[in-house]
This record gives structure tokens, C-alpha cells and sequence, in this order.
């Protein structure tokens, strides 16, 4: 049985074909070649989608353990978390252009998830890389941050500014042996860009990591959301995230109190409130005509 049951596998290149197919064209996933619409400070669209391709980072698929920040044994406890996350392993995968999930994970969750976050702090992204699972059916990516400033701390857990703290959200990029590679991700689920600030919300995932729930990213005076709509062409304001786009920083950080001393309750585990992802393929035009 997969962790989730949830888990939906669309558009392979051999012969399975399920229903419910999710499959994005070459060109097609985007707006009838409409420009998307543009801000003076964060690019929104595909202009946004590609920032967030480059920034995730990639794991080479014959090389899955470079140098890391803790033991080998210690890696494969924390690839084991991340074990069964999709039917089959990656690297049936190479002819992929792009690998979904379903992103019903937000259901019943807040633009402000404080309730959620056992830690929610200013901190500047200084390393990201990715690792596969420990049967191969999953990706994730880790985000070194430094802190700055402390907003919440649940009981029990210490934090001080200039700590380095890792977080982790599912995703990420895996190289084959024939140089493609294949990015894995939650649609309006953006990626922590290394050297820029954000405001994160995180929730305690094992002994030394963080899940990341959402970030805002600061830029100057402004705030703006890693995640929501700023992805996909002409669908801004469809997310709960995009009305904090060009908030005023101030405005922002008093909303995010008041949040937190609404829910303040110690902080509580998403991964037992959270549902995981399921996975589906885009897949180029030729592609597809080989499955059909």
C-alpha cells in the first residue's frame, strides 16, 4: 500500500495509461501565448515559473549521496521519511518533461498558517539541494536558512538569531545518465531562492529539519508570496497567498502577530494534517503520441 492512496501516475511512456489524465503540451500549459501580467518588482508567470526551475536544485540520479552535512546513516533515516511517495521508482521516469503533483495539499490551510508552524522566522536562504527517497519514488529538497528575527518558537524548541536552520518541501530536479533532467514539483509551490529573504512558516519535521508550509519573500518595504499564483499565466489572484503581493512589509508583519497570537498553541506537526501530493506527468507532444 502507497503512504497515501492518493498517488496518481499519468502520462508514463509505456503502455499504462490511467484515467484522470493530467498532460500538459509543449506550450499548451500556458495562457493561448498571452503575456502574463508583470509587476516592477517580482516577475509573475512563466517569467516566474522558469526563476523557480532554475532555482531548484538538482540531484544526479547516479549519484543520488554527495557530499552532505550529516552521515550516511542519519541521510538514509531522513530519505526513509520520504519512502513510497509515488508508485514507481524515479528512474522509470527519463522521458518526463516535468513531474506534477496534485496540489490539493492546501485544503483547509491559511495563507498565514500560524496555527500550523511550530516556527515562524526572517531568515536568508544560504544552500538548497536535493535528495531522492530511499526506494527512489520521491524527491525533496533541503533549504539551509540563516535567522534573523524570531517570531514563534513552539515549547520545547530553541532558536536564536544567525542560527542555521534546514527546512524541506517536496520537489525538486533529477538528472538522468542521458542529461535530461526532470523537475518535480507542486504546482504554486514556488522554491527559496539562495541569498534572498523571506518570512518562513515551518513545522517541525524530524529531529534536525523543518517542513516548509509557505514563505514571503522581503524585498525592501514589500512582501511577496513564494507560493500561490505568481506561476501560471493570467491566474493571479486565484490564491489565498497572492493578496499579500506588494503588501506593505509593516502591514504584513502585524497580520502575521496578529495570526500568531490568535493560534499561538505550542505548534503542531503538519505532516499528520497535511495530505501528500499525488503524482502526475507532463509529457512533450511526440510523447504522448507513443503512449496513445
Amino acid at each position: 500500500m502507497f503512504r497515501e492512496k492518493r498517488i496518481l501516475i499519468v502520462g508514463v511512456t509505456s503502455l499504462v495509461l490511467l484515467a484522470g489524465l493530467f498532460v500538459v503540451f509543449n506550450g499548451q500549459g500556458q495562457s493561448n501565448g498571452q503575456t502574463p501580467a508583470t509587476t516592477n518588482e517580482v516577475p509573475f508567470g512563466q517569467a516566474a515559473k522558469q526563476i523557480d526551475d532554475d532555482a531548484a536544485p538538482v540531484v544526479d540520479l547516479d549519484n543520488p549521496s554527495p557530499t552532505d552535512r550529516i552521515d550516511k546513516n542519519a541521510r538514509k533515516l531522513k530519505n526513509a521519511r520520504h519512502d513510497k511517495s509515488g508508485p514507481i521508482k524515479i528512474d522509470s521516469y527519463p522521458n518526463a518533461r516535468e513531474v506534477r503533483s496534485d496540489p490539493e495539499w492546501r485544503a483547509g490551510f491559511s495563507d498565514l498558517p500560524a496555527d500550523k508552524s511550530d516556527v515562524v522566522v526572517e531568515a536568508t536562504v544560504g544552500d538548497s539541494k536535493a535528495f531522492l527517497s530511499e526506494d527512489r519514488t520521491g524527491i525533496y529538497s533541503e533549504f539551509t536558512i540563516v535567522v534573523s528575527r524570531i517570531l514563534k518558537v513552539a515549547s520545547g524548541l530553541t532558536i536564536n538569531p544567525a542560527d542555521r536552520i534546514v527546512t524541506e518541501r517536496f520537489g525538486g530536479k533529477v538528472r538522468y545518465p542521458s542529461g535530461q533532467v526532470v523537475r518535480w514539483f507542486v504546482p504554486r509551490q514556488g522554491v527559496p531562492i539562495v541569498g534572498k529573504t523571506y518570512l518562513f512558516f515551518l513545522a517541525k519535521a524530524d529531529q534536525d529539519s523543518y517542513t516548509l508550509l509557505t514563505a514571503y519573500e522581503i524585498q525592501g518595504n514589500r512582501i511577496f508570496a513564494l507560493d500561490g499564483s505568481r506561476t501560471q499565466s493570467g491566474r493571479q489572484g486565484a490564491s489565498i497567498f497572492d493578496r499579500h503581493n506588494g503588501q506593505d512589509f509593516e502591514n504584513f508583519m502585524q497580520e502575521v502577530e496578529r495570526a500568531i497570537n490568535k493560534f499561538y498553541s505550542g505548534g503542531s506537526n503538519p505532516l499528520s494534517t497535511l495530505p501528500s501530493p499525488r503524482i502526475c506527468f507532463s509529457l512533450s507532444l511526440s510523447e504522448w503520441d507513443s503512449v496513445l
